[in-house]
């Protein structure tokens, strides 16, 4: 019995993330959830998996370990839905994927293992929301308030559980990392792009080159209205992402393409 608002019905409700269990933020997710009232089985890699983005284990074996919470998988947290819809909690109503520490915006959403778990849930037909958790340059890499963030996605949740999107379609929440009693001042927005410059650093060896991962400098971004807007005003921002990439305005050009290459 879904009333508006979401309120007033229990859910069933399957986390993940790419953090790995017992990660902060899917205990904070996971705590918010049971004391509104709804059912949790936490179905977590065993380890950190960021930017792990859509990989599954296509031959080879996922194993999950019990744990007080629910489970610990040795595989992605793409496998991590996968193995749950299956038989860890194949009756859920809804995955959530989060709260990721960390955003998760713009052209990062094709990295995020956390928004990938998300994106592999309604691709299988669930209803999914990825969550994450903001930090700004020069802000100590932890959550200010935990306890916070979790019980307002728990809020976001249950209004998309009263006003779900389309089949196929996620919710991506980003909250700005603020404590109980700061105003996130929600809006919505499409996902931005932008690109980082230096993300390797390079030893040439001459036969041999290493490249030395690292977190680059936004070298350009997209102008006006988009998710990364919002956030940089410390707002939180609700994205509609579907799994289908398919750039429809372009695919007349994919048809002529296809068209020429058939003539005799």
């Amino acid at each position: 019995n879904k009333e508006e608002g979401g309120r007033g019905f229990e859910m069933k409700v399957m986390l993940v993330n790419d953090d790995g269990y017992g990660a902060p933020g899917i205990e904070a997710m996971a705590e918010a959830l049971k004391n509104a009232g709804h059912e949790v089985l936490v179905a977590a890699p065993d380890g950190q998996r960021s930017g792990s983005g859509q990989s599954v284990t296509l031959d080879g074996e996922v194993r999950a370990v019990r744990k007080p919470l629910g489970w610990a998988l040795t595989g992605t947290p793409a496998d991590c839905v996968r193995a749950g819809l299956l038989h860890l909690m194949p009756d859920c109503d809804m995955v959530i994927s989060g709260i990721n520490l960390g955003a998760n915006l713009g052209t990062d959403c094709n990295y995020s293992g956390t928004a990938a778990a998300a994106r592999e849930a309604v691709m299988n037909g669930r209803a999914a929301m990825a969550v994450s958790c903001a930090i700004r340059p020069g802000e100590k890499w932890c959550f200010r308030d935990a306890v916070y963030l979790a019980e307002y996605a728990v809020k976001v949740m249950e209004q998309l559980a009263a006003h779900p999107l389309p089949r196929g379609v996620f919710l991506n929440l980003n909250l700005p990392n603020l404590m109980r009693g700061e105003d996130f001042h929600p809006g919505a927005a499409p996902l931005g792009w932008f690109r980082c410059d230096r993300d390797f650093d390079v030893e040439d060896r001459g036969d041999e080159v290493i490249f030395r991962c690292r977190f680059g400098t936004i070298a350009h971004r997209q102008e006006g209205h988009s998710d990364i807007a919002l956030m940089r005003e410390g707002r939180a921002c609700m994205t509609a992402v579907s799994w289908d990439a398919t750039h429809a305005a372009s695919n007349a050009v994919a048809e002529e393409i296809a068209g020429r290459m058939t003539e005799k």
